[in-house]
């Protein structure tokens, strides 16, 4: 049956459903089936935008997308389209407590190769790739080509890359995927890891590329992170990074390789950065237990927005580092974790002046003077954000909320200046 709608309209239609970066989900995908089937004309733009995100997650995914895509005639033309791919050799097996219930999750490979070979059948097969995520790849268990990473400078259009859980058989390796890159903007590394540190010769190279504007860190091994911190401070990124994020979970457990950086910590690299950054997203929840992470942010002279991590029972010294902040913010987010203890282990609320809240407010006042004074006059957005179960957490929004108001009085009174309470929320039941 021919469409009476206009061409014109049908691909306006089509084209509303989230492509390209911005995730889709199930209902979405399943509504451009759909419309690939309404008719014969609706079918070339549906798939255009089926195409245009593409996640492999699994070897079925992965040889399906080969066989039937990759190496067929008619479907090779459909990877011009392509402008994010998501490929996950991991997925997540829920632990059960002695009752059954979820006690959390532990990752577990799905293949122990076919990572291997995203990049050797892909490359210069994706002219408009912009986005490239990589979840669960390891590439020390099967020494790879040693080209294979040289092939991603065949990704000429890539500018987003993510990888998460994937694991390198060298720094080296590591730096010459990053380096093959010609358009590379946008990085982001989550437990990231190679089996021992590199030599300080390879870190102090001088090398062209990359030239971030992003960068998201968020390693478990110390070593590795300080490791790439090093190297970027010798690229063109130390001039040109907008965006910082740094959480160090190494925390979670001792690293894995000891580092040839002893004398180096966060603080070192947040000073070199700081001054080009505009956008900063910093985890300090951990400062008091280990002073590695502390980051003092008197270096971040022109950030438009910051937002911090807390330990949500010391006010005080989240007053004494926003104290050292030069710049003039426009929005300031503070991620208040779990509360510790006094607190309700159930549903994770604290307990002041003989009423639950979902944070910590004594001392809250301390914040006060530093936000009133000149460089936090342009403040706009003050939010907090808070962490509970759905059940529990929402009930005391509004009187969490009146307790911030009333511990910041002249903040609130600001015509311009929006206080706010987001909550982030665990659906595991009670």
């Amino acid at each position: 049956m021919p469409s009476k709608l206009p061409n014109e309209l049908v691909d306006a239609i089509i084209s509303s459903i989230p492509e390209k970066f911005e995730c889709r989900s199930s209902e979405e995908r399943q509504a451009l089936l759909k419309c690939a089937v309404v008719c014969r004309n609706w079918l070339p733009p549906s798939r255009r935008v089926l195409f245009s995100a593409v996640e492999l997650a699994g070897p079925e995914s992965w040889d399906s997308f080969v066989r039937w895509v990759v190496d067929e005639d008619e479907g090779r033309p459909w990877l011009a389209s392509i402008y994010c791919l998501t490929f996950k050799d991991q997925w997540y097996r829920h632990v059960l407590d002695a009752t059954n219930r979820p006690r959390g999750l532990i990752p577990e490979a799905i293949s122990k190769w076919r990572g291997q070979y995203v990049v050797p059948v892909l490359a210069g097969r994706l002219p408009n790739l912009e986005y490239l995520s990589l979840r669960g790849v390891h590439w020390d268990k099967r020494e790879p080509h040693p080209a294979t990473f040289g092939m991603f400078a065949q990704f000429t259009a890539l500018r987003q890359v993510r990888l998460d859980m994937c694991n390198f058989p060298s720094f080296s390796a590591f730096r010459r995927l990053l380096v093959s890159l010609p358009a590379l903007k946008d990085l982001t590394c989550e437990d990231v890891h190679w089996p021992s540190a590199p030599q300080l010769s390879i870190l102090s190279i001088q090398t062209g590329r990359p030239s971030l504007e992003l960068l998201r860190l968020s390693l478990t091994c110390h070593s590795c992170a300080l490791a790439v911190l090093e190297w970027l401070i010798h690229t063109p990124t130390r001039s040109t990074l907008v965006e910082l994020s740094l959480q160090p979970d190494w925390a979670l457990g001792p690293s894995r390789h000891q580092t040839r950086l002893p004398n180096r910590n966060l603080d070192y690299y947040a000073q070199i950065f700081g001054p080009s950054i505009r956008h900063a997203a910093l985890d300090q929840s951990d400062r008091a237990g280990d002073p590695r992470v502390r980051i003092s942010l008197s270096s971040f002279e022109n950030l438009n927005s910051l937002a911090l991590r807390i330990d949500g029972l010391d006010w005080k010294d989240v007053a004494d580092m926003l104290h050292l902040l030069p710049a003039r913010l426009d929005s300031l987010a503070i991620d208040v974790p779990y509360p510790r203890t006094p607190m309700n282990s159930r549903d994770h609320l604290i307990k002041e002046d003989g009423e639950l809240r979902a944070m910590k407010t004594r001392d809250l006042e301390l914040l006060e003077p530093v936000l009133s004074r000149d460089n936090f006059e342009g403040l706009r957005i003050l939010t907090f954000h808070v962490h509970g179960h759905r059940d529990t957490l929402p009930s005391y929004r509004e009187s969490t909320l009146e307790a911030i108001r009333r511990k910041l009085p002249s903040l609130h009174m600001r015509a311009a200046l929006n206080i706010q309470l987001e909550l982030i929320v665990n659906d595991e039941p009670l």
